[in-house]
């Protein structure tokens, strides 16, 4: 909005609608009868009437009626008038800017100076930038300076400036008056931290203090899902309670791991909160298996026979949304909530979500947990119990639970099952035995299926194909890849695909040589590597399954565990000449494993156990029980958790088996 001239008035045709003017609360103000003087004229004058009019009606004369006109339309704003907050008495519209010369009276120490400090900012920007790169220190700044400087040391600082760099003399303000140059600095300063309060904070609170100023000053969500399955969101909630986790293989073979911390992804629905998706992993950090499994197990059936507990807390062994309320298995969602971990970023999860479950992924601010409440509040309540243990690493070195983690979390035997059965029962009572309050004391199994009902017609489903509605079509758990196919007919080499120091072929595509040199698509599952499929990109034809080569057919590793294999071949080329090199790679770890044991005297290998554990859950390594050669002390009471006293003599099967019982049943989704 261009400014008024200060000749004749003329006021816009926009504006001459007062009743759109800002106003603000008239029975609140204290001289009502002036206010209302003087908004009557201005509005006679608008609708038409003379001064002379004017006068007799209000007895405002004719230049305070144009002094009060221009006020009112003073920009306060881009676009935007002061109106008639323009009328209150003793408002500024605009900001005082001092354009005389600052001559202090000799017998008083503030008469005559007012904004002295803005005329000399105005005049030598240089001072003004010295006090903010001082008081507001960035993170890019150079060179040392104090981020807790006082005011004391701060005037100091600038008076030293004035005299040295701009050559004030002391008959120059503000050393030709009392402490007013002080005061005027204090309240600059004030200011500056009004203006800049995240940049304040982050100096002298540290940075996690600066993020909470950004509450009620961020963007609202375009996009809010009131009805339940719009929204879902996507976390990991981290267990830093150390021990040695007992795990048994497809033998029955018992395998105990030391871990320091492990993760459970959990995935919830935004508007009734219900668990939809629980899986738990033994990783350092979540991979993109993790979050894949998390997600998919929201549309597979549950199955916990074979774990005792778990079958004695729950018989049926349910605890799930979609094993508790079928119809959910054939329901998706809009959105998907994640932060901004590796994992959610992987091509592979972002990709496969999307194109499963057409839904949209949205990637929270780094660092802003409260963008997901949901979500977090479901982690807090299952996270109960778990950091009383004393084997705990804590948040921090300095955390005080901390007290020699290492040697308290080799007396804690965790069976791999207690944690099992521990998190599925917390499912359940969260998800069908407890009321919540945001509810109206019902259950999330009550509500879901209220809306489900046949006779509800308000509440819209969003169903998937029914190509995908079965688990096995979903294709959340496959790798996809473009490759080059490869071969050479003067030396015998028939037509494969190589992925890295691995091969993939099958009959159709090895007797075809004209097939060299042209793209393959080709989809790897990611729980058993053995199980693949190619696609020819120039005329989207399918071949069919695809078979690896014969030293890899041995063990279902994942896919995550291939390629942990294939970056060690890189650092170790002699590995990838073994026969075996899965067993190569398993052997070498474990001397590894016990090299570092001799050395330190307790388990460092925190990157290399979950590795060994999928290799042996695969059936890699020997038949023969590995025997510990130090007796491990008893729980101070009972299990670690004090939940039940477990039976060291049942039977538990971790193993990991393809869920694809047909094959070729799963490729009748082809991508385009």
């Amino acid at each position: 909005m261009s400014s008024l001239p200060s000749g004749k008035l003329i006021v816009p045709e926009e504006l001459r609608d007062t009743s759109k003017w800002p106003c603000p609360e008239e029975c609140a103000l204290d001289d009502t009868v002036r206010f209302y003087r003087i908004k009557t004229s201005i509005q006679m004058r608008l609708g038409g009437a003379t001064y002379q009019a004017i006068f007799q009606e209000t007895g405002i004369v004719k230049p305070e009626v144009i002094r009060q006109i221009r006020r009112c339309l003073t920009e306060s704003s881009p676009g935007q008038i002061i109106g008639f907050f323009a009328l209150v008495r003793h408002r500024r519209i605009k900001l005082y800017v001092r354009v005389r010369p600052v001559e202090p009276d000799p017998l008083s120490s503030s008469a005559g100076a007012a904004g002295a400090l803005g005329k000399l900012f105005h005049d030598y920007p240089s001072a003004q930038k010295f006090i903010d790169r001082r008081f507001l220190v960035n993170d890019d700044n150079h060179g040392y300076l104090e981020a807790y400087i006082t005011f004391v040391d701060l005037w100091r600082q600038f008076r030293k400036m004035l005299t040295d760099d701009l050559k004030f003399s002391a008959f120059d303000w503000p050393f030709n008056t009392g402490n007013e140059g002080y005061k005027a600095l204090l309240t600059y300063c004030n200011a500056l931290v009004r203006k800049h309060p995240e940049r304040w904070l982050r100096v002298r609170k540290g940075k996690k203090i600066s993020w909470k100023a950004k509450t009620g000053r961020g963007i609202e969500s375009l996009l809010e899902g009131l009805d339940p399955l719009i929204e879902v969101q996507l976390d990991y909630l981290m267990q830093d309670a150390a021990g040695v986790i007992h795990l048994k293989d497809a033998r029955g073979l018992d395998h105990p791991i030391r871990v320091r911390r492990w993760y459970v992804g959990i995935l919830a629905e935004t508007s009734t909160s219900a668990v939809l998706g629980l899986y738990i992993s033994l990783e350092v950090n979540p991979s993109t298996d993790c979050a894949l499994e998390t997600v998919c197990s929201a549309f597979e059936s549950e199955d916990h026979s074979e774990n005792r507990l778990v079958m004695q807390l729950l018989p049926d062994g349910k605890s799930l949304m979609v094993s508790l309320v079928p119809a959910f298995r054939a329901l998706t969602w809009a959105l998907l909530h994640v932060d901004n971990a590796w994992c959610n970023s992987s091509n592979d999860f972002v990709n496969n979500v999307i194109d499963a479950l057409g839904c949209t992924v949205v990637f929270c601010t780094p660092r802003a947990w409260w963008q997901h409440p949901v979500i977090e509040r479901v982690n807090g309540q299952f996270v109960k119990g778990m950091h009383r243990l004393r084997s705990t690493y804590g948040s921090s070195p300095q955390d005080p639970r901390r007290n020699k983690p290492q040697e308290k979390a080799e007396e804690y035997e965790i069976k791999f099952e207690d944690i099992e059965a521990l998190l599925v029962a917390s499912a359940y009572a969260h998800n069908a035995s407890v009321g919540s309050e945001t509810n109206f004391g019902k259950t999330r199994v009550e509500i879901a299926n209220h809306l489900l009902d046949s006779a509800n017609d308000q509440y819209l489903q969003q169903r998937l194909p029914i190509a995908k509605q079965s688990p096995q079509n979903l294709m959340l758990l496959w790798h996809c890849v473009d490759l080059k196919i490869t071969g050479n007919l003067n030396t015998g080499k028939l037509p494969h695909v190589n992925i890295d120091y691995c091969a993939y072929t099958n009959p159709e595509l090895s007797s075809d040589f004209g097939l060299v040199g042209e793209t393959l698509r080709i989809w790897i599952c990611r729980r058993d590597i053995r199980i693949a499929y190619g696609m020819l990109l120039r005329d989207k034809r399918n071949i069919g399954q695809l078979k690896i080569e014969r030293r890899y057919r041995r063990y279902a590793i994942t896919w995550q565990v291939f390629m942990t294999i294939m970056r060690y071949i890189h650092r170790k080329p002699d590995v990838g000449t073994y026969a075996d090199p899965v067993l190569g790679l398993y052997g070498d770890l474990k001397t590894r494993k016990r090299q570092k044991n001799d050395r330190s005297g307790s388990d460092s290998s925190g990157g290399d156990t979950e590795v060994i554990k999928q290799l042996e859950d695969a059936g890699v390594g020997s038949h023969r029980p590995i025997k510990s050669t130090r007796k491990a002390p008893p729980p101070l009471q009972g299990d670690p958790f004090s939940l039940w006293n477990g039976d060291a003599g049942h039977k538990s099967n971790k193993c990991r088996k393809s869920k694809f019982d047909d094959p070729f049943d799963i490729f009748s989704l082809t991508k385009k």
